[in-house]
């Protein structure tokens, strides 16, 4: 008896859950199981991330092993080719070759400093003052070796890197008078002009690198090559600081020209728009209009000649020359009416005929940019830039 009331208890309990488990709010377990799955997904996600961050470490580590193993078998092949060439001195003295193991063996060492420099490699036995020493008794005791400008191009080079500008601007100086059409008299002009362009004396500077265009285009069969883009662009910077504004102009011509065989990108786009700059900036030093419409007349720089035309307009709008604002800007409006840059103009020529109190004028010209608002526009046609159809809106 006792154990059938025992069982009955325990049934009777089991039911009273049932009953509470049925009254529960449905709602509210289902949060309880998505708050549970939240706290899964977050833990699985800090293992995830802690499995990924020591796999990089591991593969970082493992890099930096081969590394180090490569480098560290690199300068065991360099150390024995020293001391190969070092033999090779010793062993024979009147020997032809020896300039030319001299030569080696310099460059040699200054590779071996260049692994330990950039490494936690320890066993820094040389330095690139051996290698200068070693290129100086060159100099001086091989003046007609073949390879002599080669010995002081390296060296300047080695005396650049510790920062001896000095001693380096004396070998650039030597070398660039050696052999005047060698390809490193040419390296040795632009050295020389950015040591004086560096020290303010941008007259000096173009003196050099306008040595370093005549000596390169007489070694070229190219008319534009990255070495000769990066001489030019010299001449431009070195000619505005000079004020030499015919120079500017006509190295900035150049840099415009659409035919230039650009090499990266990014420093298209800043040569361009520095020459951009300092051509409108010299353009405005001249203060003659008719000279700046000759330049933006120019075929060669046509694709750049709006941009150009609405840098030189907003200097001139900026210092409150109305008229020749208005001048230049209904120029710039009349020959390039399809350009990005043509809503902007517009708006500037407007605001001088407000400054001037010519209301008539300027409504006119605000009319001319209401017109740019259609979507049968030609202007809206031809322009694909969102950027520029989207400020000529802010603009209407």
């Amino acid at each position: 008896m006792k154990n059938k009331y025992y069982c009955f208890f325990i049934l009777l309990s089991l039911s009273n859950i049932g009953i509470h488990a049925q009254e529960k709010n449905p709602s509210e377990a289902l949060g309880k199981f998505f708050n549970s799955f939240e706290e899964y997904e977050s833990k699985r996600l800090k293992r995830a991330k802690l499995d990924y961050d020591a796999a990089i470490k591991k593969l970082n580590k493992e890099y930096k092993i081969g590394l180090e193993e490569s480098q560290r078998q690199k300068t065991q092949v360099l150390e024995k080719a020293i001391e190969y060439y070092k033999d090779q001195l010793n062993n024979f003295p009147e020997s032809p070759n020896r300039p030319y193991v001299m030569l080696n063996l310099a460059i040699t060492i200054n590779q071996l400093v260049e692994i330990y420099e950039s490494s936690e490699l320890n066993g820094r036995s040389y330095t690139k003052l051996q290698a200068v020493t070693i290129l100086e008794d060159l100099e001086r005791f091989y003046p007609r070796f073949a390879e002599y400008d080669k010995v002081l191009y390296f060296k300047a080079i080695l005396l650049e890197d510790m920062k001896e500008k000095d001693l380096s601007k004396k070998t650039w100086l030597k070398l660039s008078n050696v052999n005047p059409e060698s390809k490193f008299a040419v390296f040795a002009s632009v050295a020389l002009g950015d040591y004086f362009f560096e020290a303010d004396q941008p007259k000096i500077a173009l003196k050099y690198f306008e040595k370093a265009k005549k000596t390169y285009s007489r070694n070229t069969t190219s008319r534009f090559t990255p070495l000769s883009i990066k001489i030019e662009y010299r001449i431009v910077w070195a000619a505005y600081k000079s004020a030499n504004l015919k120079k500017v102009e006509s190295s900035a011509l150049n840099l415009l020209n659409p035919s230039l065989p650009f090499f990266k990108r990014d420093l298209t786009s800043n040569i361009r728009t520095d020459a951009i700059e300092l051509l409108s900036s010299a353009l405005f030093e001249s203060q003659s209009i008719a000279g700046a419409q000759n330049i933006l007349k120019n075929k060669r720089i046509k694709k750049y000649a709006p941009k150009l035309g609405l840098t030189l307009l907003k200097k001139y709008h900026g210092v409150e020359q109305h008229k020749k604002s208005i001048k230049l800007g209904n120029f710039i409006i009349d020959n390039f009416p399809l350009s990005e840059q043509y809503p902007k103009i517009l708006l500037i020529v407007a605001q001088s005929y407000k400054n001037l109190g010519l209301t008539t004028k300027r409504i006119n010209t605000l009319e001319k940019i209401a017109l740019l608002l259609p979507e049968s526009s030609l202007w809206r046609y031809k322009i694909k830039s969102p950027e520029a159809v989207n400020t000529m809106e802010k603009i209407a």
